[in-house]
């Protein structure tokens, strides 16, 4: 495999992550507007968020500091969309200190 072919991939893999990231953040508006109209379901679900680490929790141990932390701050940005206020720091740790202190960095 050539050095232009690898570069032209990391380009179309960096365009595939971008529309990915934009397309998550959609949903996350989507489901914090649904809640917000509805009214019975909290901006921030601890259970439910526990649950998600679980099923990801194999395939954060195999990201970076780095990665994790980008990681991290994405997932806390489009979280917060709804309401800052009430959802835990993913940055600061909050939610992975109660899944699997091991993630920390």
């Amino acid at each position: 495999m050539s050095l232009p072919k690898l570069r032209s991939d990391l380009e179309q893999i960096n365009q595939e992550l971008f529309k990915i990231i934009l397309h998550r953040r959609e949903v996350v508006e989507k489901i914090q507007s649904f809640k917000s109209k509805d009214g019975d379901f909290p901006f921030y679900d601890e259970k439910r968020e526990k649950e998600l680490f679980e099923k990801i929790q194999a395939d954060l141990e195999k990201l970076t500091p780095k990665e994790l932390l980008a990681f991290s701050l994405l997932i806390e940005s489009q979280a917060q969309i709804g309401d800052e206020r009430n959802y835990p720091s993913w940055f600061k740790g909050d939610v992975l200190k109660s899944t699997n202190p091991n993630l920390l960095f």
